[in-house]
């Protein structure tokens, strides 16, 4: 396993080279309190390009921040500089590395207003429904 250290605002992020490849890279992320596994894990085989593991803020061998910096936000903008270094990529992750995963990948979240049927008695506020929208990069 190869190892760069990639600079996120004052933390060093370990991006693991776990396996060469070739063609189009699969970024593996852990989940909350772990880190990358030191080998590939046997349901990559089937990929044909390299299988990198990046370590999350305070997680393996990147750096641990003073007073802690754990949220989905610097975890999501470590994933940002991992993919900025690697390009195209696919991300697969685990727990908290899922809930990350699924941000870069275009998807989120969009807010519909709608109004209940007019009711002459009260006015009505608008209510809120969630719905969801995906965009490609």
């Amino acid at each position: 396993m190869s190892t760069v250290f990639l600079i996120h605002n004052k933390i060093q992020l370990a991006l693991h080279l776990l396996r060469a490849g070739e063609g189009q890279p699969l970024l593996l992320l852990h989940g909350l309190g772990e880190q990358t596994p030191a080998v590939a894990p046997a349901w990559t085989q089937p990929w044909a390009g390299p299988v990198y593991g990046l370590d999350f803020t305070g997680h393996g061998e990147s750096t641990v921040p003073l007073g802690g910096g754990y949220s989905a936000e610097t975890m999501l903008a470590d994933t940002d500089i991992a993919l900025a270094h690697l390009g195209p990529s696919t991300i697969v992750g685990r727990g908290l590395g899922a809930y990350v995963a699924d941000r870069p990948s275009g998807s989120c979240w969009m807010w519909a207003q709608w109004h209940r049927p007019t009711n002459p008695a009260r006015r009505t506020a608008p209510r809120r429904a969630p719905v969801a929208a995906v965009r490609r990069r």
